[in-house]
């Protein structure tokens, strides 16, 4: 890949103004000096191994790949037979992919719909977890199919890819400045509204579609995963959805109705009150921010030059691992 491998976490301060960022897209987060993530134990021998297996096979093809993001792939399938095999398989897939969407450079400039993508999906980072992590929040229930069709379905996925993106880079941002390995976040769905609008086979086939395509291209990503606000009718959809993920992702999931003290009870043994949403019965008055926020470009810009002066100084963008 041009650099030897770090295999080690990052420690550098990304010393962002965090006061003028949005809530959502802040880097701070609980710092101290022992290990508070699971994600940031060191590397043993089979996954120090691993990667140098990675980094030597696809050198010069992986140059836009963390370290943090490849030892994602490198954990995510060590549960597998063959788990070597399976891993560097899926790793070269996953590099297939972002060279087909041209993920690498997604982030560079906003796309010209990036407004109209987060008036149709209402999805974003807001607030943090008790331990630090970012939560994203999507009102599933409200998104109207119809607005989805008229956007349409290319400019919904590549939106969406956007915004996995932005996720990946504000956790390894934060990473840095607490200076120990995060790549796990926490997901709020929420259902309210859901119906009938949102069964259709079209609408299905669209969700499993950016279900499958996140499972496959950030293993590991997910911490917990709480459905809120679910009405019956949701259980039959779920069916229909949730046999695309891997038995590891279903455990982390966990299915919540529509009782607000519930709702609060399951939410506020990982996250205070005053970082949940006020439409979720929390005290956080602020929005979530969706993709291609000013503030997120300003995080974007540091991680950016931070990771080539890591890297011996090097200016272009595209040469730099993030």
């Amino acid at each position: 890949s041009g650099t030897p491998c770090c295999f080690h976490t990052p420690t550098a301060d990304m010393s962002a103004n965090d006061a003028d960022l949005c809530p959502g897209y802040s880097t701070e987060a609980k710092t101290t000096s022992t290990s508070i993530y699971e994600e940031a134990k060191d590397l043993d021998e089979y996954e120090l191994n691993t990667m140098t297996t990675l980094r030597t096979k696809f050198s010069g093809e992986d140059r836009a790949i963390s370290d943090t993001y490849a030892l994602q792939f490198v954990r995510g399938y060590r549960s597998e037979k063959d788990a070597e095999k399976v891993t560097i398989e899926k790793y070269s897939e996953m590099l297939d992919t972002r060279k087909k969407y041209g993920i690498d450079t997604i982030l560079d400039q906003r796309p010209e719909f990036w407004e109209e993508f987060n008036t149709v999906r209402k999805l974003g980072v807001l607030g943090r977890t008790k331990e630090g992590r970012p939560v994203f929040y999507e009102r599933l229930g409200m998104y109207e199919p119809q607005e989805g069709n008229k956007l349409g379905f290319d400019k919904v996925f590549e939106g969406h890819i956007r915004m996995q993106e932005e996720m990946r880079v504000l956790k390894e941002s934060m990473s840095r400045k607490m200076g120990q390995r995060m790549y796990k976040h926490v997901v709020v769905l929420d259902m309210n509204g859901f119906g009938l609008r949102h069964m259709s086979p079209d609408v299905v086939r669209k969700l499993r579609k950016l279900m499958s395509f996140d499972s496959f291209m950030y293993p590991e990503s997910l911490k917990h995963l709480y459905i809120v606000n679910a009405p019956w009718i949701f259980q039959k959809a779920w069916t229909m959805v949730k046999g695309i993920l891997h038995e590891t992702t279903q455990k982390r999931i966990k299915i919540v109705g529509k009782d607000q003290k519930t709702i609060l009870r399951k939410l506020t043994r990982i996250v205070d009150l005053a970082q949940i949403p006020t439409w979720l019965g929390g005290q956080n008055e602020d929005d979530i921010c969706g993709i291609c926020s000013e503030n997120f470009e300003e995080v974007w810009k540091k991680a950016r030059l931070e990771t080539c002066e890591d890297m011996g100084g090097q200016d272009e963008s595209k040469s730099c691992r993030f």
